[in-house]
């Protein structure tokens, strides 16, 4: 049975945006406000020390992976680029990370016929609650922007291998990504 294009009632639309905006509120209102935290900022100084042509050893000798650093050179970039302050970069990045997560995990979930409208956007909703607000104190760390990108990286994986037909801009930017 094909229970993909079960419709979805405007209250439950409204139902679950209105939900939305409840639980995210004070998430939205207190995080821009919160400092980075101080692994963060430090990969993030490593990373700018790294491309100012420094050494890992003499400037910024780390035990983390040197992945961990290569992280944050994309913010590094852009807030050069616009003259941003660090901070303000590495807010933005990762909340665009967040709205990239969660769009390739819905396009993702739509492929799988087994789930409703309903379920789908319920497993978006548990996604976006679990890497907003559950991880607030560890916002923009690598663990966060691992978890970011498991889920939906995990669920392409599953699409692929149960013979659905993704996007392949959007399997290449997960894999480069993830």
């Amino acid at each position: 049975m094909n229970i993909k294009n079960q419709q979805t009632t405007a209250f439950e639309k409204y139902a679950v945006v209105f939900l939305c905006a409840i639980l995210l509120a004070p998430w939205l209102y207190i995080q821009p406000k919160m400092s980075i935290n101080s692994d963060s900022a430090w990969l993030y100084l490593c990373a700018e020390h790294i491309l100012s042509g420094n050494s890992l050893i003499q400037s910024c000798f780390d035990p983390n992976p040197p992945m961990s650093m290569m992280i944050y050179m994309p913010m590094v970039m852009i807030s050069h680029l616009t003259g941003m302050e660090n901070y303000i970069t590495i807010i933005i990045t990762s909340s665009l990370l967040i709205l990239f997560g969660l769009y390739t995990t819905n396009e993702t979930l739509k492929d799988h016929d087994y789930l409703t409208k309903n379920d789908r956007i319920c497993m978006v909703f548990a996604y976006l609650c679990t890497i907003t607000i559950i991880t607030s104190l560890n916002f923009s760390e690598r663990e966060h922007y691992i978890a970011i990108l498991s889920l939906p990286y995990i669920i392409n994986g599953l699409s692929i291998t149960k013979g659905k037909q993704s996007d392949k801009i959007l399997t290449i930017a997960l894999s480069v990504l993830a």
